[in-house]
């Protein structure tokens, strides 16, 4: 079995088994009987299933890269692209490829119906289900992207692409420092392509709460504060190129002299925008958060529930459990404070005297 880690919702479709598991080992005489003779079929799904997650990561070229899911030049000239998506789930910003994302979930789902789950082995009815939850999935939340903010403070396009080349991006050879100057070079104009997103949702009523723009621009001061030589996209690669025992030492030095400009000419200037941005929408903006402050505010939270815990139960729902569970547990230590001679007050109040007892 090739069991891939995933990346957002453009990884997906990668997290299913994509050749086999070693399935005669895997069953018994009982599944063998259950199972499709034919050798042909068994590689038909397999087969389909690695198309499509090849097909998913050759279309976010940032999850390719993390997981470094190809090899020989193919990998090489994903390494080296550099993309506008929402790190969250995967889906690009960009309307064109969010479209072709969409179109590909939905031929998925149609693909898969050509492969009958009573013609599947265990396994593979397994794999079929979690493809077409995740299929599904991708697609509700896809439907909502424009209701997403494009820039705070914790996983913005900004802070993930920063973390990306930072943190995941390989620097093992030569050839991926190169690659890393060529996406630092795309990273200024990704960044524009972000802003235009979030002037285009902020149209819509979109804008984040003023607590989370003053986070985010404070952040971004942070990241600017140091000159660029030791900016943290210029110092990360000055810290793993050292580790290259191919290179020469000009080498590294060249590089890091690359990315210093490219960083004080190109992505400096680029986070100003951003942060220019962040500083107008602060007049458009409120303290009041939460998502049903959006437009139609009800809908989106009850898909981001489902997306995140696959649970069907609504928000209220949720609620009631929670509330349930509180009262459950409060009446559970209740007896207990009591058994140990803490009858008086409120539950927490006792709670604190036992506490400061025991302290």
């Amino acid at each position: 079995m090739k069991l891939k880690l995933t990346y957002g919702h453009s990884a997906v479709i990668a997290l299913l088994i994509v050749s086999g598991w070693n399935t005669a080992d895997a069953r018994d005489g009982t599944q063998k009987e259950h199972a499709r003779t034919a050798a042909e079929e068994q590689k038909s799904f397999d087969g389909f299933v690695d198309e499509l997650a090849a097909q998913w990561m050759r279309a976010d070229p940032i999850s390719a890269s993390a997981q470094q899911y190809f090899t020989g030049t193919e990998q090489a000239a994903l390494d080296r692209q550099l993309t506008a998506k929402d790190f969250s789930y995967g889906i690009p910003l960009d309307k064109a490829r969010r479209s072709e994302y969409v179109q590909r979930a939905r031929r998925g789902l149609d693909q898969l119906k050509g492969y009958p789950r009573a013609q599947l082995t265990p396994i593979e009815r397994a794999s079929a289900a979690s493809l077409e939850w995740q299929l599904r999935d991708a697609l509700r939340v896809a439907s909502l992207e424009d209701r997403r903010f494009v820039f705070e403070q914790f996983g913005g396009l900004h802070v993930s692409l920063v973390n990306f080349l930072t943190q995941a991006h390989p620097l093992r050879t030569a050839g991926d420092v190169d690659s890393y100057l060529a996406r630092l070079a795309q990273l200024a104009p990704v960044l524009d392509e972000g802003i235009a997103e979030a002037r285009s949702r902020a149209r819509q009523g979109v804008v984040p709460p003023k607590f989370i723009l003053q986070a985010t621009i404070d952040g971004i001061n942070t990241l600017l504060r140091a000159p660029p030589a030791d900016n943290v996209l210029v110092a990360s690669l000055a810290e793993r190129a050292a580790k290259i025992t191919a290179m020469t030492d000009a080498q590294r030095a060249a590089a890091k002299e690359s990315a210093a400009k490219l960083v004080r000419e190109s992505i400096i200037p680029a986070f100003g925008r951003v942060r220019a941005l962040l500083t107008e929408q602060l007049s458009l903006s409120t303290d009041d958060a939460g998502i049903h402050d959006l437009p139609d505010g009800s809908s989106p939270y009850g898909v981001f529930l489902q997306s995140n815990t696959t649970t069907d139960m609504t928000a209220g729902q949720v609620h009631a459990l929670g509330l349930q569970q509180v009262a459950r547990i409060e009446s559970e230590m209740d007896a207990v404070l009591r058994e140990l001679g803490f009858a008086q007050g409120t539950v927490r109040e006792r709670f604190e005297a036992l506490v400061g007892l025991v302290q």
